[in-house]
């Protein structure tokens, strides 16, 4: 491949996965969840989110959504905990 068209193969090529939703999230961390009581969070995003997931969980607990919209997400937990979450 002649170099001058290297840069347009490798953007043609990387640009689909750069923009693959989850890729465009925000890590929030410790989280301090008290049992059974809604923590709102704001996430960052600007926008309503697609998902999240945990990434760091210190105790034995379910963790659950609630409620979000283009500002925050809402987290439930069955126990107290400190959580961190990715918000995509």
């Amino acid at each position: 491949m002649p170099w001058d068209l290297a840069q347009t193969r490798w953007a043609a090529e990387i640009n689909p996965f750069l923009r693959l939703p989850i890729l465009q999230g925000n890590m929030i961390k410790d989280i301090k969840l008290i049992a059974a009581t809604a923590q709102v969070i704001n996430h960052g995003l600007q926008r309503q989110p697609l998902g999240w997931f945990l990434t760091d969980l210190n105790a034995d607990t379910a963790v659950w959504r609630s409620a979000w919209n283009n500002l925050t997400i809402t987290l439930t937990a069955s126990a107290n905990a400190t959580v961190n979450i990715w918000v995509f």
